[in-house]
């Protein structure tokens, strides 16, 4: 019933004017991906641009430095939206500088579609106590286009189920 703005991995990326008061995020997103870099020097999007030239990936680097505004509602300092404008990765909180350039091409790649996620002792946990579900049942690596910092923010959320508070 209500919405709260997120970057959670596997949403769409949240809808803000920039400062200009009417220019839209959106309209600064590039057609393929795009890593947007609120950080002060863009060290982060560059890193990125630099994997992705070397993998082939396309994506658009956008360093909005100035962008306090959309950098608040976004919740982290670097997030990659794909095509979709969906969230594919976002930084851990409060994080400035990139991760190493391994992890990066990681983060692309399972973007992309051309490696897996790795399965997290979540998903794990929970699929040992579900009585329906068994490791045989599933591929040995589930493909999913999102990776990295899905923990949500305290106090974010609060019209969840109680399977999802427990975890």
């Amino acid at each position: 019933r209500d919405y709260i703005p997120s970057t959670w991995p596997g949403s769409r990326a949240p809808h803000v004017f920039l400062r200009d008061g009417s220019t839209s995020i959106f309209d600064l997103l590039g057609k393929e991906y795009t890593i947007v870099d609120f950080t002060s020097l863009g060290a982060v999007a560059r890193e990125f641009g630099e994997v992705a030239k070397r993998l082939k990936i396309p994506l658009q680097l956008l360093h909005l430095p100035d962008e306090d505004h959309v950098a608040m509602i976004w919740e982290r300092k670097a997030v990659l939206i794909r095509p979709d404008q969906f969230v594919a990765w976002r930084c851990a909180t409060n994080a400035s500088k990139p991760p190493a350039q391994d992890e990066i091409e990681n983060i692309l790649l399972v973007a992309v579609g051309q490696r897996a996620a790795p399965r997290s002792a979540v998903l794990d946990s929970c699929l040992a106590t579900s009585g329906q579900y068994s490791h045989e049942n599933l591929h040995a690596k589930p493909f999913s286009t999102t990776i990295g910092n899905v923990e949500q923010d305290v106090g974010k959320i609060d019209k969840m189920a109680a399977f999802q508070k427990e975890v």
